[in-house]
């Protein structure tokens, strides 16, 4: 049964924590935006943290001469058909980023970037039909969006697209196409789609059940500090055979070198 993106849990507001930093690349890959990486492994109610945690709050400060000037560059640049330079725009416009905030003429912006096969904008795009900035609510049109960048390799995109089949919102319920698409951010090394797929593999859901790959993809995850993550793999190595776990750790220790940082998750 497909479900209104309102049962994801999320209100309008959310596009007030606008997309920027991950997006632009100024981030380090440890978070979807922000912005801050991922709630945890898994929520209290035991499904994968949430979609949307990537966004970060807009400065809201008046701007300076500097930041004038850069903003009429960024619009001298979109209105000249530059996709890059429409992204920024219709971020600011999203932000109320030394304009007022406007989220149809952020949306504006986003299309015409979109429409240029620009993934980030695809993205965002995703985004505000799945929330309703600027734009009807429709979780339908969400998952479009979602898709065309996720097929693009835009791991953002991939990771919120896993999290709509998981749900089943704008789409039937489909665990199998979630851990797909999580698999796909997850070595690129997206840590949320990292340990969301380490949960898949503690439930099997999606996935046959796997400790060891459960404890491989969720130690990406503790290596960064993530506490959430390092309580849980703690709890898998407890209930891991000697022989499991002289695998698990190798298998880890080959993930980092392949798709995160180390150390070795204490």
């Amino acid at each position: 049964m497909i479900q209104p993106v309102s049962d994801l849990g999320y209100t309008s507001f959310m596009f007030r924590f606008v997309l920027t930093g991950w997006l632009l690349g100024s981030l380090p890959q440890l978070a979807l935006g922000g912005v801050q990486a991922d709630r945890g492994v898994v929520d209290t109610d035991g499904t994968p943290a949430p979609f949307g945690s990537q966004m970060q709050p807009g400065r809201g400060e008046a701007p300076g001469e500097n930041e004038r000037n850069s903003l009429e560059r960024d619009r001298s640049a979109a209105e000249a058909g530059h996709a890059f330079a429409q992204f920024r725009l219709a971020l600011r416009y999203a932000e109320g980023d030394g304009v007022d905030r406007d989220p149809r003429v952020a949306v504006d912006w986003f299309r015409k970037a979109a429409a240029q096969e620009y993934a980030p904008a695809r993205y965002a795009l995703g985004v505000v039909h799945a929330f309703g900035e600027g734009v009807p609510r429709d979780a339908v049109l969400a998952v479009h969006w979602l898709g065309l960048a996720a097929r693009q390799g835009y791991s953002l995109a991939q990771h919120d697209l896993g999290l709509m089949y998981y749900k089943g919102s704008g789409v039937d319920k489909d665990d199998i196409e979630a851990v797909h698409w999580w698999r796909k951010a997850a070595v690129q090394g997206n840590a949320p789609a990292q340990s969301k797929l380490g949960a898949m593999y503690i439930r099997g859901t999606g996935v046959p059940r796997d400790p060891v790959q459960a404890y491989a993809w969720i130690s990406l995850a503790a290596a960064r500090g993530d506490a959430a993550a390092l309580k849980t793999v703690k709890m898998i190595d407890e209930v891991l055979t000697e022989t499991e776990r002289t695998r698990a750790r190798q298998l880890a220790s080959e993930y980092r070198s392949a798709y995160g940082p180390s150390p070795e998750p204490r």
